[in-house]
């Protein structure tokens, strides 16, 4: 089966691998690029904060690679050893991101079932949360809210998946942070790194194009990622389209770019092999 990977770089080579591996035929096509903020100050100032922190909530693998990215020199090395804030995380990805990091297992909570998402998260951890509890969110800033969001607000697909795209991205962090909030506890919030379209090459455009008729399998894990599928690619036709998503809200915004034959799953890669094997062929 040909399965169009589209999480940004370096992520998207593991993931090209594994299905490799499983025996896919794999189209690289990024939806989204991941990048350092132009201004290190708030990390920097969030490091030197740490000790005065109960938790540290990640919402992505990128959220944590960049926020360790900017560790200072002289922090100590295990997470867990140092007496540092415990981690939490919304999925199986953003887990082993920060056990790579050198965070200790039981310094993390996380969901164990899917949907891996910041609801399923709080059942794990509102039993541990108390009144004057300071949590600090690490996230990802879109290139929209640099702009001052100068999106076509005349498009009625981009005011949909926005609204898609601020639960997927947005809301499910605000919803956490209001529910801690509500417990008495403390939220801040900090940018970790800058989420940007993807510059696709002429190369890209006509793979793409291919792609969208060819019988193709389209890996779509974030509603921004089909935002951008949709600005790269307005007049597209993709009705006989094929794809999996990895929430069932992002199967509603892949829904309306107009993908005919759409396919759920758990987000780790595991899950995705396993649901490829048993929707073949589309």
């Amino acid at each position: 089966m040909r399965v169009v990977v589209t999480q940004a770089p370096p992520r998207a080579q593991a993931w090209a691998c594994s299905l490799t591996q499983a025996g896919h035929e794999v189209l690289l096509l990024p939806l989204l690029e991941v990048c350092a903020l132009p201004d290190a100050a708030p990390l920097q100032h969030a490091w030197s904060a740490l000790p005065g922190y109960d938790a540290l909530v990640f919402v992505s693998p990128a959220a944590v690679s960049h926020f360790f990215a900017a560790r200072p020199a002289d922090a100590c090395g295990e997470w867990g050893a140092s007496g540092k804030p415990g981690v939490w995380v919304t999925g199986p990805g953003t887990r082993s991101a920060a056990l790579q990091h050198g965070v200790t297992p039981d310094c993390i909570a996380a969901p164990t079932a899917a949907p891996y998402d910041s609801e399923r998260l709080w059942q794990v951890v509102a039993p541990t949360v108390r009144p004057g509890m300071r949590v600090l969110i690490v996230r990802g800033m879109d290139d929209a809210q640099q702009r001052g969001n100068d999106m076509d607000s005349d498009s009625e697909l981009h005011r949909k998946t926005d609204r898609a795209m601020s639960h997927d991205m947005g809301n499910g962090r605000e919803w956490l942070a209001q529910r801690v909030r509500e417990c008495a506890g403390q939220v801040e919030i900090v940018a970790a790194y800058r989420r940007c379209a993807p510059h696709w090459s002429p190369h890209e455009r006509e793979c793409a194009q291919t792609a969208s008729r060819d019988g193709a399998v389209w890996l779509l894990g974030s509603a921004m990622a089909i935002d951008h599928l949709h600005a790269l690619l307005p007049h597209t036709d993709w009705t006989a389209s094929n794809a999996v998503v990895t929430h069932p809200r992002l199967a509603d915004a892949a829904r309306r770019l107009g993908f005919g034959n759409l396919h759920t799953s758990d987000a780790d890669i595991s899950s995705v092999c396993a649901t490829l094997y048993a929707v073949r062929p589309f």
